[in-house]
């Protein structure tokens, strides 16, 4: 485990660690906040759950960008009086993330939409309509 500090400072030498298969947690003021873990290669997308037939999977990304096709998730953002983006998938509402600007924070947004269409995350909430007879 190390801190925030200790993780900015020498994050190039934890991420050798992790390259070699450790994993570390990074904390604040003790408390755990974060896992850093080695990124595997290839994305093994988890079989469609039928409620969530509608989130269609982004292309893996060793597509070419010109040839991928354009995919719409609807978004919340806004702007903090520090300057920086904040925002979330709608279908996601409970995991934000954030960027220095408007592009950091797209970016990063379609990261979230890949890793969510991509694994299977424990505690994702998903909103769905469902129609009852």
């Amino acid at each position: 485990m190390v801190n925030t500090h200790e993780a900015k400072t020498h994050l190039s030498r934890l991420l050798v660690e992790v390259a070699a298969g450790a994993q570390i947690v990074i904390a604040n003021a003790g408390k755990p906040i974060a896992r850093l873990v080695r990124y595997e290669d290839v994305c093994q997308p988890t079989p469609p759950d039928p409620l969530y037939a509608n989130i269609a999977p982004l292309p893996s990304a060793n597509v070419a960008e010109e040839s991928r096709p354009s995919i719409k998730a609807k978004v919340t953002y806004w702007r903090e009086s520090s300057g920086q983006y904040l925002g979330f998938l709608n279908d996601f509402p409970d995991h934000w993330t954030q960027g220095e600007d408007l592009a950091d924070l797209k970016e990063h947004l379609q990261d979230l939409f890949e890793l969510f269409n991509c694994e299977a995350i424990p505690g994702i909430r998903k909103e769905e309509e469902l129609q009852f007879s």
